[in-house]
């Protein structure tokens, strides 16, 4: 289906893609994350996690719906699907609803993101629901692990900050300093709305220039405080880090800092992941769960952004087969010791023919899947405008365009670009890992 790019005079940006199914999905993204937050503005205040905490409020009134029950009210009359989430460089508000609806979605969001009441009492009170969220975070083993582990690939810059924060930094947050933030993001001059639809783009159109987005004033969006301009630590050597948990298992991330998300690298290294790990004919689920049994689950979080990106192996193990264990009086290779042999020859000996064919038909056929939900689509098309990409090519021709001509040859060269001792992090949390960390470290250690 054909991409409409439309940028409103006062700067707010619109992409729509029509659909054929009689239904709506509306994305407003707001280009604001854990990147632009400072953790030392003026010397002391610390924002970490205040791009979240200021979603939370976008749907705790506004100067013509009261409170959180009044907006939920006006979805749910609908029927519809809505949801908002924090980024480390977007926030994103998402409804999706039969299409007879377009003007009671773009309007209710227009008006939850331009006349917040921002009430310092309400502010006060989400403080508790979000260090609730947090620590719930925190205390999903797996999930807090592949948030951590951004500290050692992405050191000195912003993008090792956690998208929320943590209790203690959440407790001091000033209401003034928040809403300043606040106001200095939410303009229609940094924001972009992602539409797939069944409705023409001129009602679109119509329906937008009479929200708030356009009606309300606004200033041009400026930013010079809150920006992301720390370099990264140039790295050498392998970096470590071990959190002590009382557990019967240790959850293991390890991997490699990679490329920004405008390189095309990119795509080979997604080749990559799901050759490596990306499915249950994948190397190390054979290696790790299927030849060995020590693991249930494995797999990889490969993400991209402006400065650089990550390629994160994630999976756990019985605490007692970490390195290596006994079993029927023979000594046998632990979950790290394997991991080391399959990365081996993976970088040593490259991929297969055959494994590329079958990872691109894997990768086809999840981009298929995709596309058919409206929602995908909508938040696909609207970060290629927010982050500033070139051109937008549809999600049902990415395939074609970005990995059906992709060789054995360039897929090799990219493992042995960037799978190197010098970009690695590990990163442990399980019982008493704080001593097994530099043993952990060592196996490494030889890479090139």
């Amino acid at each position: 289906m054909k991409i409409t790019e439309y940028v409103f005079d006062n700067g707010l940006k619109l992409i729509y893609q029509k659909r054929p199914d009689p239904l709506t999905a509306v994305s407003i993204q707001c280009c604001v994350g854990s990147v632009n937050e400072p953790t030392s503005l003026n010397g002391s205040i610390n924002l970490n996690g205040i791009s979240h905490m200021i979603e939370h409020m976008m749907f705790k009134g506004t100067t013509n719906i009261r409170d959180t029950k009044g907006i939920a009210k006006i979805f749910d009359s609908i029927g519809a699907y809505f949801n908002a989430y924090t980024d480390k460089n977007i926030t994103s508000y998402t409804v999706k609803s039969s299409s007879e609806h377009i003007e009671v979605i773009i309007k209710t969001l227009a008006d939850m993101l331009m006349n917040s009441l921002f009430l310092k009492k309400e502010f006060e009170l989400e403080k508790n629901v979000v260090n609730e969220e947090i620590i719930r975070a925190i205390d999903n083993t797996a999930g807090h692990l592949n948030s951590e582990i951004y500290s050692l690939y992405f050191e000195g810059n912003n993008l090792a900050n956690s998208i929320g924060g943590t209790p203690e930094i959440i407790n001091k947050y000033d209401h003034t300093e928040a809403k300043k933030y606040y106001k200095t993001f939410y303009k229609p001059s940094n924001m972009v709305v992602s539409i797939c639809s069944n409705l023409d783009i001129e009602i679109i159109k119509k329906t937008i220039e009479s929200s708030y987005l356009i009606t309300k004033k606004s200033s041009k969006f400026v930013n010079t405080l809150y920006t992301n301009k720390n370099p990264l630590v140039k790295q050498v050597g392998i970096r470590s880090k071990a959190i002590n948990r009382k557990l019967e298992q240790t959850h293991i991330g390890l991997g490699f800092r990679t490329t920004n998300m405008f390189n095309d690298d990119k795509y080979l290294l997604d080749i990559a992941r799901v050759i490596l790990a990306g499915n249950m004919s994948s190397r190390l689920f054979t290696d790790l769960r299927e030849d060995r049994g020590l693991t249930y689950t494995i797999h990889i979080d490969a993400t991209e952004y402006r400065p650089s990106g990550h390629f994160t192996i994630l999976t756990s193990v019985d605490k007692k087969r970490l390195i290596e264990y006994e079993d029927k009086g023979e000594i046998k290779m632990g979950a790290l010791k394997v991991i080391r042999q399959s990365l081996d020859k993976f970088i040593n000996e490259g991929i297969t023919e055959s494994e590329l064919e079958k990872a691109k038909g894997y990768i086809d056929g999840k981009l298929v899947l995709a596309n058919e939900d409206a929602l995908n689509v909508s938040d696909y098309n609207g970060k290629l405008i927010s982050f500033n990409f070139d051109y937008v090519i549809p999600i049902q021709r990415l395939f074609k365009i970005k990995y059906s001509l992709i060789t054995k040859k360039a897929v090799n060269k990219a493992i042995k670009k960037y799978f190197k001792k010098d970009n690695m992090s590990i990163f442990l949390i399980g019982d008493k890992v704080t001593q097994i960390i530099p043993d952990a470290v060592n196996i490494f250690e030889s890479l090139k």
